[in-house]
């Protein structure tokens, strides 16, 4: 599993973080959906093939962002704690 950068800093800081640190992230993040075949899936798609798998959930809910595409769709895809 990936590190959580989006879930350490939060929804409403995701706009501070460094950007090499972040675009290091994003590299990382780009191939593991690469490999799990979750880059071009539609936002018809989204609860169907990364929300019923994501680990975020919880962060999702207490945001009222449930089924829409955040920063967390990002990180939680790849699987429930």
């Amino acid at each position: 599993m990936p590190p959580k950068l989006y879930e350490w800093i939060g929804l409403k800081n995701k706009d501070n973080i460094p950007r090499i640190a972040e675009g290091k992230y994003l590299k990382l993040i780009y191939e593991l959906h690469k490999q799990t075949g979750t880059l071009n899936i539609s936002k018809d798609e989204l609860k169907g093939k990364l929300c019923i798998n994501c680990s975020e959930g919880h962060l999702c809910k207490d945001a009222g962002t449930e089924g829409k595409l955040t920063v967390y769709c990002l990180e939680g895809g790849f699987g429930r704690k």
